[in-house]
């Protein structure tokens, strides 16, 4: 074989080698625990803590920033491993009671359960998945709230500067009570009926328009 040939040969081969010998090392690292895949990293650095059943999620004393409540045929709070220890939890006459240990610290939570009847939070970020079906929220002051769920029966308590999205999301009939500086914005979400509307002066919201054609229906009924 002329050597022009034997070159041109060694670099047709030379990727195929290259290729080989990066997937094996790959495979060595991994599997000598030096190296973390993806996978790996989401079951390894989570805490999962199966709690007893409840019906109510109390957030007064969370001061972590942010949690995000989830579907689930369980019931579990859900941690980062380096967050052990700062945060508390119990439950108490069917409620998740939640406390973190510090006020100023980003400690966020995943919370697992089928569904909930009532959520309370204040001054935290909270993501609610698909678990409501008739519900209260208390969104105590400076709290955020994004919903991701349908209702049945849906009564918000927004007291001030705190904030309710509803999200694209459809809610049979809807009771409102908002303090002074409160925030319900339910632009994408379709509201079916309102059973009772409480509106401070400087409250703020925003409806599309079904949910402003409920809205302008219950507020044209006699007051009993």
């Amino acid at each position: 074989m002329k050597t022009s040939n034997k070159i041109l040969l060694a670099l047709f081969i030379l990727p195929f080698v290259l290729a080989t010998l990066v997937g094996f090392t790959f495979y060595s690292v991994q599997n000598s625990g030096k190296f973390i895949t993806e996978e790996q990293y989401n079951k390894e650095s989570k805490l999962t803590n199966i709690v007893p059943a409840f019906t109510g999620i109390d957030l007064l004393g969370y001061k972590g920033n942010h949690v995000t409540i989830s579907k689930s045929d369980s019931f579990a709070v859900v941690t980062d491993e380096w967050n052990k220890g700062k945060i508390s939890y119990e439950v108490k006459d069917n409620i998740l009671i939640l406390t973190s240990a510090s006020k100023d610290e980003y400690i966020p939570v995943t919370i697992f359960c089928p569904s909930v009847s009532s959520i309370t939070t204040d001054s935290a970020g909270v993501n609610i998945g698909d678990v409501l079906r008739n519900a209260t929220i208390n969104a105590k002051a400076e709290s955020d709230i994004t919903l991701n769920s349908n209702a049945d029966s849906l009564a918000l308590n927004i007291e001030r500067n705190g904030n309710v999205n509803l999200g694209a999301n459809t809610i049979r009939e809807l009771q409102v009570n908002l303090s002074n500086g409160a925030q319900l914005d339910a632009s994408e979400a379709i509201v079916m009926s309102f059973s009772n509307v409480a509106l401070a002066d400087s409250a703020t919201v925003k409806f599309g328009g079904k949910t402003m054609k409920a809205f302008l229906q219950q507020e044209s009924k006699p007051q009993q």
